[in-house]
C-alpha cells in the first residue's frame, strides 16, 4: 500500500546486511525493508544488527550513543508528542533508581518534553536464583505510543505488579492519553515482543505501524482503534531480544550514517 510521508527527507534505516550475524534473520529483515519501501518510504540498508541501539532521532535532533552515551540508545525511550517515556534502567541495573540523574541527562536532549521515568518490565518465566528476574531494560519492547490517536499500549505480561501498571495508567491520565493493556498469551509476548513496532509518520498527520503478523491479538487492537498498519512475518529475529522497531531507525537524508553508527558494535 503506497502512502505519503510527512517528510520527503526521512530515511528509514534497516539492519539487513548482517555479515554473518544470524543469517537465518536475513530473509525476514529484507521482507521488512521491502514492505517499508512499498509504503512509500525511502530505506537505507545497513550492516549493524540493531540500528536503534546506536542513536535516537526525534523532532529533528539526534542523541548518538558513541557521543552522548546511553541517551543515544533508542530502546530506552518512547515518545509522545508532548512527553518522553524513559526506562528507569537507562544508566544500568541499580537500586534505588537515580531519578535525578536520569531527569537531568534526558533534559539536555529533550528540554521541551515532559519526562516520565517508567518501570522496567521483566519476564516472570525467566527467574534465576543467582540473578533474579530477566529484566527488559528497553521500554520499546514493552510499550508503544501512537501520538495521533493519543494511545499508550502497555504489554501486561511484562508488568505483573499492579504498582507498575498503575504507573503507566497515571502517566496516561496526566497526558490525556488512553491506556490500552495488551493481554495476549504470555508466550506470544516473550517470544515476539508484539509492541516493538515501527511507527512512521504519514502526510495526513496519522502514523502507519509495522507490526508482527504472528500476534493477531495485537493486530485486532490496532483494528479496533482504527490505526493504519502493515504486517510482516517476524519469527526468528525476536528470539534475539529485539523485533521490528529494534532492527530499524530513521534519520534525515542530510545526516551521515558514519556519524550515527558505531561499526565496532
Amino acid at each position: 500500500m503506497k502512502t505519503q510521508t510527512t517528510n520527503e527527507k526521512l530515511i528509514v534505516v534497516v539492519g539487513t546486511n548482517l555479515q554473518g550475524y544470524c543469517d537465518a534473520q536475513l530473509a525476514e529483515r529484507e521482507q521488512l525493508a521491502q514492505k517499508i519501501e512499498e509504503c512509500g518510504f525511502r530505506v537505507e540498508r545497513v550492516s549493524v544488527a540493531w540500528p536503534r541501539d546506536h542513536y535516537t532521532f526525534h523532532d529533528g535532533s539526534y542523541a548518538i550513543k558513541k557521543i552522548h552515551g546511553k541517551p543515544g540508545e533508542g530502546g530506552y525511550f518512547n515518545f509522545g508528542r508532548e512527553f518522553v517515556l524513559v526506562s528507569e534502567r537507562l544508566f544500568g541495573h541499580y537500586t534505588p533508581v537515580d531519578f535525578g540523574k536520569i531527569q537531568r541527562e534526558v533534559e539536555l536532549h529533550y528540554p521541551y518534553k515532559k519526562i516520565h521515568i517508567v518501570p522496567t518490565g521483566y519476564d516472570p518465566d525467566e527467574i534465576s536464583a543467582l540473578n533474579g528476574p530477566m529484566w527488559i531494560d528497553h521500554v520499546d519492547l514493552t510499550c508503544l505510543t501512537i501520538p495521533s490517536k493519543r494511545l499508550l499500549f502497555v504489554d501486561k505480561n511484562f508488568y505483573t505488579e499492579q504498582k507498575s501498571r498503575d504507573s503507566f495508567s497515571g502517566i496516561a491520565s496526566q497526558e490525556d492519553y488512553q491506556i490500552v493493556f495488551h493481554d495476549s498469551a504470555p508466550k506470544s509476548s516473550f517470544k515476539y515482543f508484539p509492541l516493538n513496532c515501527l511507527v512512521l509518520p504519514c502526510q495526513n498527520g496519522e502514523e502507519v505501524v509495522f507490526a508482527n503478523k504472528r500476534v493477531p491479538s495485537f493486530l485486532k487492537l490496532l483494528e479496533k482503534y482504527k490505526i493504519n498498519f502493515e504486517t510482516v512475518d517476524f519469527k526468528i529475529t525476536p528470539g534475539h531480544t529485539g523485533s521490528i522497531r529494534c532492527c530499524t531507525n530513521s534519520k534525515d537524508e542530510t545526516m551521515s550514517l558514519d556519524e550515527l553508527l558505531d561499526s565496532d558494535e
